[in-house]
Formats: structure tokens, C-alpha cells, sequence
């Protein structure tokens, strides 16, 4: 695989996460999976895998952990984040709390950028196939509610967008991948208070089903291995979901 180094994949105990860890290893690849939960130290798969717990949303923590792994980082993915509960319990409100804002931003939009800052010494100094894929979402792109998380995810797209010159300059390629609604354990116990959320979402997916795991981890290794000459993008995996009129 790439130059014997590791693919970096945060929110590793997740349900994307973990998928995606998983269609890795099964390539081929050696991961490093971190994760805030002590689930991180089991592998999602067979092969070559190394966990850690730490929260992403620390940089001290995040420099230790790149560091502690002593191989060098190829690819990074990027999907920790989650909708607060506070904010899907407070969605009948007109706007979320300043305070519930500011956590999700922290947590779903400057997490990703303290995990490529950790990475980033080591991506630097490598050489051919490198990579970092930020975790989006439809609500990017279109209104499904959640104004803290959607602006997040937003800005995760700016930021790929103002990251592509900078990191190209280091032969280092930055895409963002935008999932539709995906049920994971996560996702179910966020929206356990909305009994018909899934159902709801599904009927907005002109495929007629709502994506899983799998799908979205397909995208990140993708990006990583066979799109090599792609960057800056937004790849949209939600079966037509943002375009449902």
C-alpha cells in the first residue's frame, strides 16, 4: 500500500467509522483508528490495525496520538462528529442556543481541522499517494433541519475548498465526502425521540432506500486509492436525497 504508512480514520467506533476502517484494512491498508470511546482499541477487521482514545476535538491529544503511532499517516478520513442531543431535542426551536451551537461547531466542524493539524507534519513529508476525505453531510447542501450541525458540515466544505492549493502544494489532495441520511446506533439513539425519522427520510431518496455504512465508506477509499487526480470535491453519497423536490 502507500509508502507502508497508516490511513488515519477518526470516530473510528461509529457506524461510518468503523465501516470505514474496516473497507480499508480489507484493501490492504494498515489503520489507525481513534475514537473518544475505548471501543477504539478493538479492530473493526482482520489486518494491520492500531487504536487510540483520545478526543478529537483536542490538539495536544491528537499530536500525541499521530506521534505515538511511529509510522507515517498516507490518508486521513475523518469521520467523528454527530448531531448533539441537545440540538435534535431542540429542533422545534427557531435557532438552537448559542452554547448548543458552539459545541456542535467544535465538534463537527474544528475537530477535523486539530486531526489534519496533527497530521499534517507527517503528510507533508511523504511523498506519492496522499490523502484527506472530511466527513460532510447532505445538510450541507440542503435544509434538513439541525442549523448547528448544517453549518458545520458547511464549513467543512469551505474548508476543503480553501485547504486544496495549500495541501496540493504538498502533493497532498483534500475532498469531502457527503453522506445522505445513514441509521447507525448513533443516529438511532439520537432521533429514538422522533419515532418515523428514518421512514421520513427514506421517502426523500429517489433510489428508494437510505444509505448504510458501507456506502459511505466505499466513497472514503475511493477517494483515497482510485481517484487520484481528484481534489477539492464534494462527493455526494446520498441515493439523490439533496435533489428530492
Amino acid at each position: 500500500m502507500d509508502d507502508a504508512g497508516v490511513v488515519l480514520v477518526t470516530g473510528v467506533a461509529g457506524g461510518i467509522g468503523s465501516a470505514t476502517a474496516r473497507k480499508f484494512l480489507d484493501a490492504g491498508y494498515a489503520v489507525a483508528g481513534v475514537d473518544i470511546s475505548d471501543a477504539a482499541m478493538t479492530a473493526p477487521g482482520d489486518g494491520d490495525y492500531v487504536g487510540a482514545v483520545a478526543d478529537v476535538r483536542d490538539a495536544s491529544a491528537m499530536r500525541d496520538v499521530v506521534t505515538g503511532f511511529g509510522r507515517p499517516v498516507v490518508h486521513v478520513v475523518t469521520c467523528a462528529g454527530i448531531s448533539l442531543s441537545e440540538e435534535t431535542v431542540e429542533e422545534g426551536r427557531v435557532m438552537p442556543s448559542v452554547e448548543v451551537f458552539r459545541a456542535t461547531v467544535e465538534l463537527n466542524l474544528t475537530s477535523h481541522y486539530v486531526t489534519l493539524a496533527a497530521a499534517w507534519p507527517s503528510l507533508r513529508s511523504g511523498s506519492g499517494n496522499r490523502s484527506v476525505s472530511f466527513a460532510s453531510s447532505v445538510n450541507a447542501l440542503q435544509s434538513f433541519g439541525l442549523i448547528g450541525y448544517s453549518a458545520a458540515k458547511a464549513g467543512l466544505i469551505g474548508l476543503v475548498r480553501s485547504l486544496v492549493v495549500p495541501l496540493g502544494a504538498a502533493g497532498v489532495r483534500v475532498n469531502a465526502v457527503a453522506p445522505g441520511t445513514v441509521p447507525t446506533p448513533a443516529t438511532q439513539r439520537e432521533w429514538a425521540h422522533v419515532p418515523t425519522h428514518f421512514d421520513d427520510m427514506a421517502a426523500l431518496v429517489p433510489t428508494g432506500r437510505l444509505g448504510t455504512p458501507d456506502d459511505i465508506a466505499a466513497a472514503f477509499l475511493a477517494l483515497a486509492r482510485d481517484l487520484t487526480h481528484v481534489s477539492g470535491q464534494v462527493l455526494v453519497v446520498d441515493g439523490g436525497q439533496s435533489l428530492h423536490r
